[in-house]
């Protein structure tokens, strides 16, 4: 028998969840992409790493979908996650403030959720996982 090794690495953090994106891929089946900013830091002085991911599963998805209609009226939403497999990505906008400026990002998979917040008030959290806490 050949199995197959499979290695991944996962991030788990809070991040402000900021757009989420429906793209199309070959044979028509839509995926859905998030932009989120990742807190890292003291608490007193956080900074924000910029993270665009795919997101993998039902679970996920649903409660992105869920999420989507707070993002308006300048509501804030966390999202506690963890993301599998990030690289580093790099870019030049062509607009913006940072127009012409290289600019990188990580991209991976936003492969679980464990609690959201809008506003401040907990809006969605998962069941517990056996042996895992986000």
């Amino acid at each position: 028998m050949n199995d197959k090794t499979y290695f991944n690495t996962k991030t788990r953090g809070l991040a402000f969840l900021n757009g989420v994106t429906e793209q199309q891929q070959d044979q028509g089946k839509a995926f859905c992409k998030v932009r989120l900013a990742a807190m890292i830091g003291a608490g007193d002085n956080v900074s924000y790493e910029p993270l665009r991911l795919w997101v993998r599963g039902e679970v996920a998805k649903g409660v992105i979908d869920r999420l989507k209609p707070h993002l308006n009226d300048g509501n804030k939403v966390t999202v506690a996650f963890v993301a599998a497999d990030c690289r580093a990505k790099a870019f030049i906008p062509e607009t913006g403030n940072k127009a012409g400026q290289a600019v990188t990002y990580q991209e991976g998979s936003l492969v679980f959720i464990s609690s959201a917040r809008v506003n401040g008030e907990e809006v969605y959290r998962a069941p517990d996982r056996e042996g895992e806490s986000a």
